[in-house]
């Protein structure tokens, strides 16, 4: 995943921000999993906080989709652990996450395993 070209990258962080910005609370160790990843991605962390700055509500739905399939279970895999690290789970994160695993191609029935 990390060997992907600039815009996808971006385009997976925005996605990853939108997912710790729905429940409406940015908590720290939201912020720290953010930062972490972006770093692994080689962005800077100036650009992360670009990012964050701008509206990204429905990022989901204009990210391009990966070919492989693990880079599409990285993708989808980040974006569990990004709505769980909080240790809630509210309604707003489960319906962004069946909305990209739709979008990602994976099974509707794992999806709903792997947010339970």
């Amino acid at each position: 995943m990390y060997e992907l070209d600039g815009d996808r990258k971006r385009g997976y962080l925005r996605v990853l921000i939108e997912m710790a910005r729905v429940d409406s609370e940015y908590k720290i160790n939201e912020d720290f999993l953010l930062k972490e990843l972006a770093e692994r991605m080689h962005i800077d962390l100036e650009e992360v906080e670009e990012i964050k700055e701008k509206e990204l509500s429905q990022a989901s739905s204009s990210i391009k989709v990966p070919k492989s399939e693990p880079e599409r279970m990285t993708l989808f895999y980040q974006l569990l652990f990004m709505m769980k690290i909080d240790g809630e789970v509210t309604p707003g994160e489960k319906r962004l996450c069946k909305r990209m695993g739709f979008r990602l191609g994976i099974n509707p029935l794992l999806v709903d395993e792997l947010i339970e």
